[in-house]
Formats: C-alpha cells, sequence, structure tokens
C-alpha cells in the first residue's frame, strides 16, 4: 500500500514537471501575435517615425518578430520582448488606407501573424489645387467602367496622387446615369451625361461623364 501510495506521488510529480515544461515552451498555448500600438485607424504623416507595440503569446515562443506596413515598410527584427518598434513611414509613401501586420517565427518553418491593424497615411498639409485624369470620360455602354487619377498639389510643389486618400470624397450628380465608388472607380449605368465631383478638404474638381446611347437601341 505504501509503495502504491510513493508510485502514485511520484507520477504526479513528474506530470506537474512535463505540464510546466510544455507550458514554458509554448506547447499548451496557442502562439499568437497582437498590435496593441498605435490603435486601428490612427492617421500618420509620410515620413513619419511610428511605434508600434507588439503583444506576443507567450512571450518568449517567438525567435525574432517583424513588423510590415503593407508593402512600402518594414522594421528591425527584434528577438527577445518587449517588442517595440520604431518603424519610419516611407517620405513619398501615397496618401491612403495600409495593413500594419507583425510576423513571428517560432522555429523553421513556423509562426504566426497578427491581424492587420489598418494605418491611414495623410499628408499634414492642405493641396493648393486638385485636378484629376482623365479631365472627361466617354463611355460605350451601360456596365463599361474605368478609374480616375486625382492628383493634388500641395505648397511645397510635390504633386501626389490622392486618389486613394481618406480625404478624398466621389459623388455623382446623376448616378442614374454613371456611378462612383469610394476609390473613383466610374461605372455607366445608363445613356447621357453626368458630372463626377471630386473632393479633398477645401478643394474640388469635376470630372464630366458621356455615356452613349445603346447601339442596340434605335
Amino acid at each position: 500500500m505504501k509503495r502504491l501510495k510513493r508510485m502514485t506521488r511520484r507520477a504526479t510529480r513528474i506530470c506537474v514537471f512535463l505540464m510546466a515544461l510544455c507550458a514554458s515552451s509554448g506547447l499548451l498555448t496557442a502562439q499568437a501575435l497582437k498590435i496593441t500600438e498605435p490603435k486601428d485607424r490612427t492617421i500618420v504623416n509620410p515620413g513619419q517615425v511610428v511605434t508600434v507595440v507588439v503583444e506576443a503569446s507567450p512571450p518568449l515562443a517567438f525567435r525574432e518578430i517583424i513588423v510590415f506596413l503593407g508593402e512600402v515598410g518594414v522594421s528591425q527584427t527584434l528577438v527577445a520582448p518587449p517588442f517595440r518598434f520604431s518603424l519610419t513611414v516611407p517620405p513619398h509613401a501615397r496618401p491612403r488606407r495600409y495593413d500594419l501586420t507583425a510576423d513571428g517565427i517560432t522555429e523553421p518553418g513556423k509562426g504566426a501573424a497578427s491581424d492587420p491593424v489598418r494605418i491611414l497615411v495623410e499628408r499634414p498639409d492642405n493641396p493648393v489645387s486638385l485636378s484629376a485624369e482623365p479631365t472627361i470620360m466617354h463611355f460605350r455602354l451601360a456596365g463599361d467602367e474605368s478609374s480616375m487619377r486625382v492628383l493634388g498639389t500641395f505648397p511645397d510643389g510635390a504633386v501626389v496622387d490622392v486618389h486613394e486618400s481618406t480625404y478624398v470624397i466621389y459623388e455623382s450628380d446623376r448616378p442614374r446615369i454613371a456611378t462612383v465608388d469610394a476609390y473613383g472607380l466610374v461605372t455607366a449605368a445608363a445613356p447621357g451625361s453626368a458630372n463626377i465631383v471630386v473632393r479633398y478638404k477645401d478643394k474640388s474638381t469635376v470630372v464630366p461623364v458621356i455615356v452613349s446611347k445603346n447601339p442596340a437601341e434605335k
């Protein structure tokens, strides 16, 4: 009986040891990354240095972690907590939304990635003028579509493509003739004419749209 109790206690100690070992190596906890700073939809400027804080779980499960800003920015690699990065937004990054993500390696060929945090890159100054290309849009048939390019000229002389900026607002004065989405994609809806009004802060420009009569119609 005493021998059985000793064997039971020994088995219990072994189980506790194995559980602690597994926990320390991250085997019992799902390995995950989370960006806690900056917050979703934070506005940053081209050329700005952004502090990115990544929470790793378990903290020691990752051999290295790196942060990406869409296809335009990449941080240094960190191999131990705290995972606090300094990421520079490229000076010539186009104003638009970018996904900020953290990628980590736990062992060769294995790792985890964080959910993306949406970062809004925008210029801090206002444009002195706004223009669009093409200056007029022609469509042959209803259902045809085309995108426009919106250019802002800024006080420093820079001409920047802002058509995906979160500050840009597109509006059609006759949506039954032509519609436009949030990124400047214009779609012909019916024969006739319309105007697409583009606004960026206090500047605006107008692009006329002409949709030809359907050749099937007489």
